[in-house]
Parts: structure tokens; sequence; C-alpha cells
């Protein structure tokens, strides 16, 4: 025993120059293995290693390899940290010190940024390694105060008091302050290589190809051509001077969504969280604390709305959607460019605010009817241009054809037609279910709205009409758009009827023959149009038709409710005793949206929670009694 003892070997704690910063803040032995140490690795803990002093010498610590200064914390992220803790302990500094606060911190990180370690370059010309971090900047468009503001007043003294070229002189007033308001620090961000998240350049220019010929052909808010060649130059390792967070995070969004397209496609089942990890990556560079105040901070937030909205993220979506309006209001982008009001010139131009603006607006149409909430956008503060009709949309129709459309922008016409029917979305929400209106009103209202609706269909293009034939045609994106347009409109169409197809309040009793009748074939019309967009699906060949040739982002919701609807609608027939063939052809249509959804039900869990509540709702209606509601 005393031999096998003697044979076993003394255990030491082995001394180590510097710990972790974990095991250092938890008090805890670390082994000092780098780039992660061994408590780290078990614990599952993010481990760091910073370059403070230890209590020895800083000479017995040994240098860092290339692989572990990459995990060192940079100057730059320190004096973040630093700024961050000034700033917030300098609220309660009078004015006067907290402007002295600010030039020191902006020398400082003048300074900092100035003399950076070689590892770390701001974004220039020169090649770009995976390993290599990056310095980015952060971009401020003019800020849009209205008339009403005491700050447009202020600048309108100003200007009128000291006019540039007249008697006071054209003294440069760029160095005086012309707001009160705190902006937020337009510093340089630290950040690792851009594109070090970035997929494969094919895959890439196949993701952004799914994109740009489905939303991007009814939502174009991102000028394809100018977007193409500054990736081209990101990729070559020739980033243009003006790269910003919020160009990588639009990037990211719209990465995320052709990823997501194409994840529904047989062959593309290995990796289905890609398209999620994209979408983290443009959310880490969107941070709601320190978004940019530009027009390309608006289009990203814009982008990750339509991912929320195609993932049945839809309150998230809502609320992404809610700061997008407030930060493009902030620009200025719902007033005429020449009401701007601001002293600064204005980059972007008319066309592309537009583009965003109306997009904006549209979205917001087309989720406040979704939810059932009141829009973000009034039509009264809306003082924008339509944007004129955008050339570059189909690039898939050939020379013939663009003889016979008509040369006022051929594809770009949708978006112009969809701003028109965005309105009606409007008028509908505020007239046709508002809450305390008598039923006369609101036969009224909803005959008026139909007829609007109808209006606004006749007037389309021929090459936009859904409701007409389109033989020897050979353009996809017009085919798309016809397809869109035929979904929102049957589906808007249902929902203008739908207040009648069950009645449930007391008025019900208080009705006249007249209205009585009314009622009954508005409630028919609902049903009927129901049918008509469960009839849009039965030619579909398979889940990659319904993705990209249909408004993806919208048809969940929109077969839900069609489903509903014949349900309830059947079950109010059989409970009539009525017509036998008209139960089974609303029963086959059920059957249908059902089967669509099942198919997409694979691959979106919001299909498949729909496709769940269509089940239990369809085995409810077998119990229905309308006396008992």
């Amino acid at each position: 025993m005393a031999d096998d003892s003697a044979e076993q070997p003394i255990l030491k704690r082995k001394r180590i120059s510097v710990a972790c910063n974990s095991c250092r803040a938890k008090k805890s032995k670390c082994d000092g293995k780098r780039p992660v140490c061994g408590r780290c690795a078990g614990y599952d803990y993010h481990c760091s290693w910073g370059n403070e002093a230890t209590h020895r010498d800083a000479s017995c610590t040994p240098p860092l390899t290339s692989s572990e200064a990459g995990n060192a914390a940079s100057p730059q992220e320190i004096f973040h940290r630093c700024e961050k803790a000034i700033r917030s302990l300098a609220i309660d500094v009078p004015p006067e010190g907290r402007a002295e606060i600010n030039q020191s911190l902006s020398r400082i990180q003048a300074a900092l940024f100035h003399d950076s370690s070689p590892g770390v370059t701001t974004i220039s010309p020169s090649s770009i390694t995976v390993s290599s971090p990056a310095l980015i900047q952060r971009i401020q468009s003019p800020r849009y105060v209205g008339e009403v503001s005491d700050i447009h007043f202020f600048n309108l003294v100003r200007q009128t008091a000291a006019p540039r070229g007249g008697d006071g002189g054209a003294q440069d007033d760029t160095g005086e302050v012309d707001n009160y308001d705190i902006d937020a620090p337009t510093t340089m961000e630290y950040l690792q290589n851009p594109i070090s998240d970035m997929p494969e350049r094919s895959q890439v220019h196949r993701f952004l190809g799914i994109y740009f010929s489905t939303i991007h052909v009814a939502y174009p808010f991102v000028e394809e051509a100018p977007f193409m060649d500054k990736l081209k130059d990101l990729q070559d390792g020739n980033p243009a001077p003006d790269l910003t967070h919020s160009w990588l995070s639009l990037l990211y969004a719209l990465l995320a969504l052709g990823a997501y397209y194409d994840s529904f496609r047989p062959d593309s089942r290995p990796d289905g969280s890609a398209h999620q990890k994209l979408f983290q990556r443009s959310l880490l560079l969107s941070r709601h604390d320190m978004l940019e105040r530009s027009l390309t901070q608006v289009s990203a937030l814009l982008a990750q709305c339509f991912y929320l909205l195609a993932t049945s993220e839809i309150d998230r979506c809502w609320a992404y959607l809610g700061l997008a309006v407030r930060l493009a209001q902030s620009i200025g982008l719902h007033a005429d460019i020449q009401d701007h009001g601001s002293s600064q010139p204005i980059s972007e131009r008319p066309q592309i605010r537009s583009r965003v603006w109306y997009s904006l607006y549209v979205l917001d149409r087309l989720t406040a009817l979704q939810l059932g909430r009141p829009p973000a956008i009034s039509d009264h503060d809306c003082h924008v241009p339509i944007p004129s009709r955008i050339d570059g949309l189909d690039p898939d129709v050939n020379d013939g054809e663009v003889q016979e459309i008509s040369k006022e922008g051929r594809a770009g016409e949708y978006f112009v037609r969809l701003i028109e029917f965005s309105s009606i979305i409007g008028r509908v929400l505020r007239e046709c279910y508002h809450p305390r209106r008598d039923i006369a009103a609101r036969l009224q209202s909803t005959k008026n709205c139909d007829l609007l609706l109808l209006t606004w269909k006749q007037k389309l293009p021929r090459y936009l009409r859904f409701d007409l034939g389109h033989a020897f045609e050979k353009s996809i994106t017009l085919k798309r758009q016809r397809n869109m347009l035929a979904i929102k409109f049957h589906h808007l169409r249902t929902l203008i009827y739908r207040p009648y197809l069950f009645h449930t309040s007391p008025e019900k009793n208080l009705l006249t023959q007249d209205q009585s009748c009314r009622s009954r074939e508005y409630g028919k019309i609902c049903a009927t149009e129901a049918q008509s967009i469960a009839s849009l699906m039965h030619n579909v060949t398979d889940t990659m038709d319904i993705v990209m040739n249909y408004p993806w982002w919208q048809m969940i919701s929109c077969l839900v409710c069609a489903g509903s609807i014949m349900v309830m609608a059947g079950a109010l027939i059989k409970q009539d005793a009525g017509d036998d063939t008209t139960v089974v052809a609303l029963e086959e249509d059920v059957e249908t949206c059902m089967a669509v959804l099942k198919a997409l039900a694979s691959n979106s869990h919001g299909a498949n929670l729909a496709w769940d509540m269509m089940k239990n709702i369809r085995a409810r209606s077998q119990l229905f009694n309308p006396a008992k509601g």
C-alpha cells in the first residue's frame, strides 16, 4: 500500500499568469488555456481574454498569438464601454458641463480611431480577409422637423435674421447649433469582417435572385443595380467608402428572405436554419439602441418586417414596422422633399424616398388588415407624390411585348396600383369595421367600399387584369403580379362582406325587411369571394409554386380567412336545410385550403398551426347551433 501511494503523482495547482475574464469575475480557478479555458468550455461560458494588467509584472504574460489576439477586447470596444458609462453618469450634469464632456470624448475618439492598431482598419478599397476586423461608419441623414415645431420656427427666424448673401453677410453657419435634441454619437463602429458570416458567392446570388424576383416586384424599396454593384465590390475586397451597418443589415435581411424561400425546395432540406442565422446577423447590425437615422436603415427594418411576416411572426413584424415608420418620419420621408425644411442637402433621389415611404404605407395597411388594428400611417399625413412608373422591374419581358405594354413603366405599374389598393384598405378599416355605427350606415359603407374596389379593378391596365385571359404571355413577373392582385382583391372583398355572414348582435331582430335581405345577400357574396380564393389554388403544382408565384407573406392569413368563412357558410346552409350541392362545393374548397396549408406546414410553423386551427374548426362546425351563437 505504501509503495502504491508512493507511485501516485503529487497533484499541484498549476500557476498561470493571467486568468480569463469569466474566471476572474467568478473568482474561480482558471487553467489558462486559450482561446477557451477548461472551466468555460465545461460550463459553456463565454470565454474572453482582456489585456488588463495582472498582479504580476506584465513581462510575465506570454505574448498573444494571432488567433488569441482576435479574442482580446479592442481599444475601440473599451472606449465605447467607457463612453456609454460616462454619458449615463452625465445625465444630471448641467448643459455646459455636458458640452465639455462631449468635446473631450470627441477628441479622445478622434485620436483613438486615427491611431488604430494595424489589425484594425477602416473600410477602404483594400483587400479584406475573413479574420480582419473593420471600422464601419454610421451615417445620419438630416433630421426632419415639421412646421409646428419650435425648432423649425427657430431656424426660420435664424435664416430670416441673417439671410445668406444678404445685408447680414454670407456667413458660414455650418458650425452653429440649430437643434437642442441630443443625437446619438456618430462614431465609427468596431466590427469583425462584414462578410465573414456570408454564404458562398453562388448562394448569395441565388438568394438575392429569389428576393428580387418575388418581393421586389411588389415592393421596390431597394434599387437592384446599385445594390448588386456594391455587393460585388464588397465580395471582391473593394468595399465602397460609404459602407454602413444599416446597408449590411439590409443585405443580411434580403439574404434571409431568399434563403427562407429557397428552403421550400425539396433539395434544400439539410440546413433549414440558414435563414434564421442570416436574420440574426441582420438584427445584430441593426441594434435598436444604435439605429442610424438614414434611408438605408429604414429599408433594412422594412426587409426585416417582410422576413417576420413570411415566417408568421406577425406581432413582432407589427412592432418593427412601427419603428420603421417613426424612423422614416424622423428623416421626412412622409413629406415632399421640397418641404423638408432642413438646411442640410438631401442625398437620396426623390423617387427612391417615395418608393421606401409607400412600401411602408402598403405594408402598414396590410398588417393593420391582418391584425385588425389602426394603421400607423394616416392618409392625411402623407404629402409624398406617388412614385412614377418604375422601369427595370420586369427583365423577362421581350422586345415584342414591350411594344404591346404601355411605356408608362410595364411591371412598375403594379406598385402604383397597389398604393391605390392600400388606400381602399384604409377606407374599409374606417368604415366597414367601425364599432359604433348602426346597421343602416354600415350597409351603405359596405356598398361604397365595394364600389371603390370594383372600380379599382376595372381601371387596371390590361396586362394586370387577373380576371382576363393572357394567352401566349411569357412574362413571369407579370404573372406573379396578377396572382398577387387576385389574392388581395378577393381577400379584401371577402372582408368587406364578412360582417354579414353571421349576425350575433341584438340588432339582428331590429332589421327592416330590406336590410335583412341585403344582409343575407352580402353574406352570400362573402362566401363566394372566399371560394374564389380557394379556386386560385386549384392549379398549384407544388409548394414552390405557392411561395414563388403568390404573395407568400399573406397566404396563410388569406387561407385561414377563406377556410373559416366557408366552414361557417356551410354550417349555416345545413342549418337552414339549403342546397346540398352548395355545401359539397364549400367543403371541397375548404379541403383545398387545408391541403395547401398541410403542404406548407413541413417548412412553416405558422402554416402548421393554421392547419390545426382549420382542422379544429371543421370539427366544431358539426356541433354548430346558430341559436346559441
